[in-house]
């Protein structure tokens, strides 16, 4: 086995080495334009058609604008009816648009889209904070080792300053 072609091989990280993770990249400015550009030309394109059609985005519009018109934003109602089947932060979000824009097809799906758009540039940017993070904590591990080293050196250096004294 040719042990550095293995090593030379080994992600950054693999055995505690966090200088490749260190460095992992932020998006630019530009990167993050690019996203921006290529989420507004899918999605706004079919942010106002078509209609809501479907009978399950529809009952999720209900609940959010029933959640709005009734101010009761723990218990979700669809028709009248309590509609507890799944978590309310979708719908809090709905609802949070509708009182922002307005009840409209549009504002359906502008949280959804914004979703979309902050799955793309938050995964990078918090993989690069993870990993300062790591670099960090080994700096921190490291200079309490060195400081309980020089703690033990100072301790065996007063031990035998004593020891010459008696």
């Amino acid at each position: 086995m040719n042990l550095s072609l293995t090593l030379r091989d080994e992600k950054p990280g693999a055995r505690g080495d966090v200088s490749g993770l260190a460095s992992a990249p932020i998006p630019s400015s530009k990167s993050l334009l690019i996203i921006g550009l290529l989420w507004g030309m899918i999605y706004f394109a079919s942010m106002f058609t078509p209609a809501l059609l479907d009978d399950v985005d529809t009952i999720h519009a209900e609940a959010a604008r029933e959640m709005l018109v009734r101010h009761d934003w723990v218990t979700m109602y669809t028709d009248g009816i309590r509609y507890l089947e799944k978590a309310p932060l979708m719908y809090w979000s709905l609802a949070a648009s509708y009182s922002v824009f307005g009840i409209s097809d549009w504002s359906t799906r502008l949280p959804l889209m914004l979703g979309v758009l902050a799955r793309w540039v938050y995964p990078p940017i918090i993989k690069a904070a993870e990993a300062r993070q790591l670099q960090i904590k080994q700096q921190l591990e490291q200079a309490e080792k060195a400081r309980k080293e020089a703690e033990a050196r100072l301790q065996g250096a007063q031990e035998e300053i004593q020891h010459t004294r008696l």
